[in-house]
């Protein structure tokens, strides 16, 4: 199955055709290994459906789904105009869960791989598809999806908490995504 394919239905809601681009062009660049994995490489972290083959797919779908039904709601509608970039930061938040050449457990730092993959694809091959504020906002919501759980004591590196309402919105969205009363467990 081609990349693209596994998020038709979430590309589908995107309404800028440029930022549609980006995020199929980004999807493609992606390693391999994400579109197989479990979202969490112990099982511990996400609900069955995730804990599975193609299970960090099935988390990110989640997400999505979540985020979209929130900006339904009136408390949220002050994001609507954001949703492609809701959608492409979701999309892309665990691209480099496992690093660029896959890790055997989740690279801590992964928010920052894939912000740091999006700023340089956005400089070089996929110029032109965003503007420089909408490749920000992507970037730093990713960097930020992991909210209050920024340190690890495996890794020294510290990742920043969300702070804008659109950080907050998307690391809701994943935080839902990976409880397990998602997958209806006791």
């Amino acid at each position: 199955m081609e990349k693209q394919e596994y998020f038709k239905k979430e590309l589908r809601l995107i309404r800028d055709k440029n930022i549609k681009s980006f995020a199929e062009g980004m999807l493609d660049r992606l390693p391999d290994y994400f579109f197989d994995v479990p979202a969490s490489s112990t099982l511990k972290y996400h609900p069955s459906f995730a804990c599975e083959e193609h299970g960090l797919v099935k988390h990110v779908r989640m997400a999505i789904k979540i985020a979209i039904s929130l900006l339904e709601n009136d408390n949220f509608k002050s994001l609507r105009k954001q949703s492609d970039i809701i959608i492409v930061a979701l999309m892309l938040h665990d691209g480099y869960k496992s690093g660029i050449v896959k890790q055997k457990y989740t690279a801590f730092a992964h928010p920052l791989i894939a912000a740091s993959e999006i700023r340089k694809h956005h400089a070089t091959d996929l110029k032109d598809l965003l503007t420089d504020e909408q490749c920000e906002l992507i970037a730093t919501a990713i960097e930020s999806h992991m909210g209050q759980w920024n340190s690890s004591k495996y890794d020294s590196e510290i990742l920043p908490k969300p702070k804008t309402g659109l950080q907050v919105f998307v690391h809701l969205a994943d935080y839902l995504s990976s409880r397990k009363y998602m997958g209806f467990e006791d």
